[in-house]
């Protein structure tokens, strides 16, 4: 990931600081300010990816675009073969694209202390 990302300028902006994404475990979530950045990001993961003998599974890959100025482009239904949704659960929270949030409290808590457990053994 971290090779992937290596001059990787887009992001968004959060408290000053510009973020490009977000890992936990297997699960990673990409930020790009537009679909052609989003394409060229994935393009550049893949490629990195096939070097270390992986490979992004399209289909499993799913992509959310958050424009409110645009009402979130529900015409858009795939970027570069992804599916686009309109909402995801990541780390047991369940995140629209409308703004909408809701948390599972405990949850992804729960997994890291699970992950802690099972590394233990």
């Amino acid at each position: 990931m971290r090779i992937a990302l290596e001059n990787w300028s887009d992001g968004i902006t959060i408290g000053g600081h510009k973020i490009s994404n977000l890992r936990y475990a297997d699960d990673t979530t990409l930020f790009a300010t537009s679909i052609s950045n989003m394409e060229s990001l994935l393009t550049k993961m893949e490629q990195v990816s096939l070097d270390f003998g992986l490979k992004i599974n399209r289909s499993k890959t799913k992509i959310m675009i958050v424009d409110r100025l645009n009402n979130n482009s529900p015409e858009v239904t795939k970027i570069a073969n992804c599916d686009v949704i309109q909402s995801y659960i990541y780390l047991g929270a369940l995140i629209s694209n409308n703004g909408y949030h809701q948390v599972r409290h405990g949850s992804a808590w729960e997994d890291m202390e699970k992950q802690k457990h099972h590394k233990g053994h």
